[in-house]
C-alpha cells in the first residue's frame, strides 16, 4: 500500500532560521534546558529563543556572527542578573515584612527535578521488606 501524501508532509521536519541559534544557546547555557521548558500558560518566549532572534536581528542589522552572539550572551546574562537582583530584593522586603519570600524565578534545576519527583511520589515513605525467616 503506498504512503498518503499527507502522511509524508508530516513526516517533514519544520526548521526555524533561529534553531541553529538556539542550539548554541543551549550548549553555552545547558542549565537553562530545564528554564525553557514550553510553559503552556506562559506568554513569555523562552530565552533560548530570545537569543536567537536577538542574533538574527544584529545580523540584519551588519554585525558578525560571533559579535552578535556576544552582545546577545551579555545582553541574556545582565537580565538574568537584573532578575536575581530584583528577587533578593523581593525576598529581604517580605522578611521585613514578615511574609513568606515568593518562589524564585531561577531555581536550581536539580532542586526541581528533586521536588517534582517528590511531589509525584508523594509523601509515603517505601515500604522496607522485613526479612522473616
Amino acid at each position: 500500500m503506498a504512503t498518503p501524501r499527507w502522511l509524508k508532509s508530516m513526516e517533514a521536519q519544520i526548521t526555524m532560521p533561529e534553531d541553529v541559534y538556539v542550539k548554541k544557546f543551549f550548549q553555552k547555557h545547558p542549565d537553562s534546558l530545564y528554564h525553557d521548558a514550553v510553559k503552556i500558560s506562559g506568554f513569555d518566549p523562552p530565552p533560548a529563543r530570545v537569543f536567537a532572534w536577538r542574533v538574527l536581528e544584529l545580523k540584519d542589522q551588519g554585525v558578525g556572527e560571533d559579535q552578535a552572539m556576544a552582545i546577545a550572551d551579555m545582553e541574556y546574562r545582565m537580565e538574568k542578573k537584573q532578575k536575581k537582583e530584583a528577587y533578593r530584593r523581593l525576598k529581604q522586603i517580605s522578611r521585613l515584612q514578615g511574609k513568606r519570600p515568593p518562589p524564585d524565578p531561577y531555581p536550581s534545576a536539580i532542586k526541581e527535578i528533586q521536588a517534582r519527583r517528590r511531589s509525584s511520589c508523594g509523601s509515603a515513605s517505601p515500604t522496607r521488606r522485613s526479612s522473616t525467616s
